[in-house]
């Protein structure tokens, strides 16, 4: 699974945990037994979040060391190219949504609405049950 911006991860015991802000307040599911990985532009936003506590950062930075980061590779970058040109979706959640796609591998993200437009994305919400 990919994990975009708007479901911010902390790593806790085992990197099953999911950890996402909804409306301010911090929710925690699990993803058992699941592979998380994450697009490089997601350890961007996050560790570039105005708003992280010295504690939260630390944590963040852990759980990156403890997973894999996929950087752009050039299919990602041509996908990506090609679901902005025809999706009309931002610079970031295009290549969030390539790096799924390139991958095979489902996006988790409570924005649904951001990826609406890409037919072919398997979007997981962990918010709806």
């Amino acid at each position: 699974m990919v994990f975009g911006i708007s479901t911010l991860l902390e790593f806790l015991n085992l990197p099953t945990t999911l950890i996402y802000l909804s409306n301010g307040t911090i929710k925690k599911d699990s993803f058992q037994n699941r592979l998380v990985v994450v697009s490089i532009v997601t350890e961007i936003e996050v560790l570039g979040y105005h708003n992280l506590s010295p504690k939260e950062k630390t944590e963040f930075i852990e759980f990156f060391k403890n997973t894999e980061v996929i950087p752009i590779s050039t299919e990602i970058k041509e996908l990506a190219i090609a679901l902005r040109q025809k999706s009309k979706i931002k610079l970031a959640d295009s290549i969030i949504a390539a790096t799924a796609l390139a991958r095979n591998i489902p996006l988790v993200t409570v924005n649904e609405n951001d990826f609406k437009k890409i037919k072919e994305l398997i979007i997981i919400n962990p918010l709806k049950k």
